[in-house]
């Protein structure tokens, strides 16, 4: 899977590097990406979080709803299995 993964994100480079060579350089100057990714993981999963009300908010952040439990439930009812 990470060699898979690591030609992809090649592949990403090598077209971003033809359009702007020198903004290329940069990002391998930039060694913070790890940190960038997380960031990013985040605002993707804000996006979803957003649509909840505010006491679906407080039952997700209080611990009493368990988003991770909820979705795997509903993934594995969706795929015709019980969870």
């Amino acid at each position: 899977m990470s060699a898979e993964i690591e030609n992809r994100i090649c592949d990403y480079l090598r077209g971003y590097g033809r359009h702007d060579l020198s903004a290329l350089e940069s990002l391998a100057q930039f060694g913070m990406w790890g940190v960038v990714a997380q960031c990013e993981l985040l605002a993707r999963a804000s996006t979803f979080i957003k649509i909840l009300d505010e006491n679906e908010l407080r039952a997700v952040a209080a611990g009493v709803v368990n988003l991770v439990d909820l979705a795997n439930r509903v993934a594995a009812e969706l795929k015709g299995r019980n969870p």
